[in-house]
């Protein structure tokens, strides 16, 4: 079954995809910042759906379905998927990164996008903050999503808009989720989370919610959560019509709905009431509950080398100040023969001198580890304190006992392990991060050899042309003259063409007159034998 913090933004996918008539159609789909549950499916049916998150557990990306990556920088071309969608995704992105994803998600759609995220509006910071204490109050411990939303900062509502009305399509969005509503039910998803025995009825409210109450969680006036619907290439007439549509379905909260929820938070609140005094019923029956401390004589952790230390139930804070009877390289200590969570306020170790060493190693069985806190979901915890310089001869502790009886619902342990899951990204994202800074390193040392070579290239170049091009200037000098020379010279032919020319013409008339002259001696010549 859907939690109703999640059912609330996958049921509004399927009624906006409903109300555009997609249901039945088969869409290509990308789900930003996915959970690995694959929610989203459950509520789209004949979807070629993808997941993509930051980064996957190794099985995951044995999964085709599911794709490693950054939202706000995206690995796909212009208009790979039909649709796009990122419920609960903005407020976890640094401020300075939200209008890249924004782009992304519009550049990477061919027909929109539909996002959800709770903005700086009605009061929401104040709602989170609430929750934050009254978390920490039951379990000493911060909301994973609440402290992202805090590093991060809730985005704002007009600052998102104005960045989608710069688009080519046309957005509406809308409210939901009472932040009244909103708030009693985390607080009671809390408090369930204190008896095992109460998730099933826990599951059983979230249930009664999703069948009777999502449709009468509207609040405009006090909400916890906005949906955005942006369409383009011929949706952005569609979308309009989204608003009225769930105007029409929305319906008023009865007394009913009101004094079954009130119904539903005693009986939690009786239940959680219950295990507590069966545990401390439970602690006061046992005496044998003890902090013990041991040390290794190179042979190992055994009984005869160690000091213990009964704990009093109605005490949270310990002090030790012990000095061990033989010098150790390395201190256990097992806070508790059970599950616990604890705080390690003060640790000291000193040497044989009285020296305080600092340059130890910690090793510890623990479910997780935040900084100098311990979960311990097992039997047996234990923690190893480690020498690297000189021997272990005194050690002063001051530990706090957090709960030590450590019974969680199973919605609990999902956050615990949603926790580790996000310290293990974020190691993962360091040691990417560190073999992209070696990967970098030396691609920018041979981007530097490269960048040496072409300068000397360069500067040969540079050598060379100079050299042709004085080389040049003197060809050109020297064909300059020539070309003078030869201009000379035709200059010249022409006159000695035109000078024989008219010579030639003087000759031609020349031997005209002689010819005629001739001619006529001849005719006359002629006519004295023809007159005889």
């Amino acid at each position: 079954m859907v939690p109703f913090h999640q059912y609330q933004r996958y049921k509004m996918v399927e009624i906006i995809f409903n109300g555009l008539n997609l249901q039945e159609e088969e869409l290509n789909i990308l789900e930003v910042g996915a959970n690995e549950h694959k929610n989203l499916e459950k509520f789209l049916h004949k979807k070629q759906i993808k997941y993509l998150d930051l980064i996957l557990a190794p099985e995951l990306l044995e999964d085709p379905s599911f794709v490693e990556g950054d939202a706000t920088n995206l690995d796909f071309p212009d208009g790979e998927f039909d649709f796009v969608i990122g419920l609960d995704v903005l407020e976890h992105i640094p401020k300075n990164k939200r209008e890249a994803f924004l782009n992304e998600i519009e550049r990477v759609s061919k027909y929109g996008f539909i996002i959800s995220a709770p903005f700086t509006n009605h009061g929401v910071e104040e709602l989170e903050e609430r929750l934050g204490f009254f978390f920490n109050f039951l379990y000493d411990g911060d909301i994973l999503w609440s402290k992202e939303h805090r590093e991060n900062g809730l985005p704002e509502i007009n600052g998102t808009l104005n960045t989608i009305n710069k688009f080519i399509g046309k957005s509406v969005n809308f409210k939901h989720s009472s932040s009244i509503l909103f708030e009693k039910l985390m607080q009671m998803e809390f408090k369930s989370g204190l008896n095992p025995k109460a998730s099933s009825y826990w599951k059983a409210i979230n249930q009664y919610y999703n069948e009777n109450l999502f449709f009468k969680d509207f609040d405009d006036e006090h909400s916890v959560r906005n949906f955005i619907i942006y369409g383009k290439n011929g949706f952005e007439s569609k979308i309009q019509r989204v608003p009225s549509l769930i105007k029409d379905l929305t319906r008023t909260m009865t007394k009913e709905d009101e004094a079954r929820l009130l119904h539903f938070e005693q009986t939690i609140n009786f239940m959680c009431l219950q295990k507590v005094e069966e545990l401390e019923e439970k602690q006061n029956n046992h005496s044998d509950v003890h902090l013990q401390i041991y040390w290794n004589e190179n042979h190992g952790f055994n009984e005869n080398d160690s000091y213990s230390m009964v704990l009093n139930k109605q005490q949270s804070i310990y002090e030790v100040d012990l000095d061990l009877v033989s010098d150790s390289s390395q201190v256990r200590i097992d806070p508790s023969p059970k599950g616990c969570i604890i705080k390690l306020l003060e640790v000291e170790l000193f040497d044989q001198a009285g020296n305080r060493l600092n340059n130890y190693d910690v090793q510890s069985n623990s479910f997780l580890r935040l900084k100098d806190q311990f979960i311990f979901l097992e039997d047996d915890p234990q923690i190893i304190f480690e020498s690297k310089v000189s021997p272990i001869k005194r050690i002063k502790l001051i530990i706090q006992y957090i709960n030590d009886d450590l019974f969680i619902s199973d919605d609990i342990v999902n956050q615990l392990l949603e926790i580790k899951h996000i310290e293990a990204k974020k190691n993962s994202i360091l040691e990417k991060i560190i073999m992209r800074n070696k990967k970098y390193k030396n691609e920018t040392k041979n981007l530097k050899i490269k960048k040496n070579e072409y300068e000397e290239q360069i500067n040969e170049l540079r050598n060379q042309l100079v050299f042709e091009k004085e080389n040049t200037k003197e060809k050109t000098m020297k064909l300059d003259a020539e070309l003078n020379e030869l201009h000379k010279q035709i200059e010249l032919l022409k006159k000695v063409n035109n000078d024989v020319r008219n010579e030639n013409d003087i000759l031609i008339e020349k031997m005209n007159t002689r010819i005629v002259r001739l001619s006529n001696k001849i005719y006359k010549f002629i006519g004295k034998l023809r007159g005889r």
